[in-house]
């Protein structure tokens, strides 16, 4: 079923407590599927009052239960102190300590001051939202470690930071996280630090799974997949006609020679 034929079958479904589908109300009839349908049910049919006031009523219902949760907003004076977020800010942009160049105060004129302000807030979006979360909680988990044991987090001191990825248990959320605030800061990235290499590659050779190596192939198992292929048995030559060009030789033991 392609996404066509879903949408159109959620079209033409009833909807709970009104008794009429959304084609029924937007078109007065529904629309034709790949179920067999009677005729008489295709006819228009004028949505009656009592629809509309059971979708009323519908509507009334939750906007009843929504505002159970939600509180009048308290009323604002002249000369109150207001705390806004701009539609382009991020919760990454206040993390980042941007480098000074970057400051809107060095810009004397209002158009650049304007865009300096800006910039962060596009910086900040050359990775994923999803990606700048992870991001975010990662460089989080960081700064809260580094404060606890009386440390620099933006610039993180190579040897600290060496021993705070070995004490995490995503050792690559918290080395991409941190080195991409740095990399926003301008500073050298965490990732870079010889030390902080070998950490990471010690870690993905302790948490990879151990090699499995693989059992021989034994005779028993190659007599089953020829028997099963020529549906007979090795003691008939009709199989030999379809393998001209390979010769095995049986052993009594666990193992086969093949050869060519």
């Amino acid at each position: 079923m392609s996404e066509f034929q879903a949408l159109l079958d959620w079209r033409n479904t009833p909807t709970a407590e009104i008794g009429a589908s959304p084609a029924q109300r937007l078109m007065s009839r529904r629309c034709k599927t790949l179920l067999p349908v009677a005729g008489s049910l295709l006819q228009p049919s004028v949505p009656t009052e009592a629809d509309t006031r059971k979708l009323l009523g519908t509507k009334q219902r939750q906007q009843h239960y929504y505002n159970k949760q939600v509180r009048p907003l308290e009323p604002i004076s002249i000369g109150d102190t207001v705390h806004m977020r701009l539609p382009r800010e991020t919760p990454m942009v206040e993390e980042v300590i941007f480098p000074a160049e970057f400051h809107a105060d060095r810009f004397d004129h209002p158009e650049l001051r304007q865009l300096a302000k800006a910039l962060p807030a596009v910086l900040v979006r050359d990775r994923a939202a999803s990606t700048v979360a992870t991001y975010l909680g990662a460089y989080k988990s960081w700064k809260s470690w580094a404060s606890r044991h009386d440390a620099a987090f933006l610039p993180a001191d190579p040897v600290v930071f060496t021993l705070y990825i070995v004490s995490v248990s995503s050792v690559n959320s918290a080395v991409y996280g941190v080195s991409w605030v740095h990399k926003k800061s301008g500073y050298q990235e965490p990732s870079e630090y010889p030390v902080v290499k070998q950490v990471v590659d010690a870690a993905r050779r302790i948490l990879a799974r151990p090699a499995k190596r693989k059992e021989p192939l034994s005779s028993v198992l190659v007599r089953k997949v020829i028997s099963r292929l020529e549906k007979g048995n090795l003691g008939t030559s009709s199989w030999q006609p379809c393998f001209p060009w390979v010769s095995l030789v049986f052993f009594d033991g666990m193992t086969c020679t093949i050869s060519q």
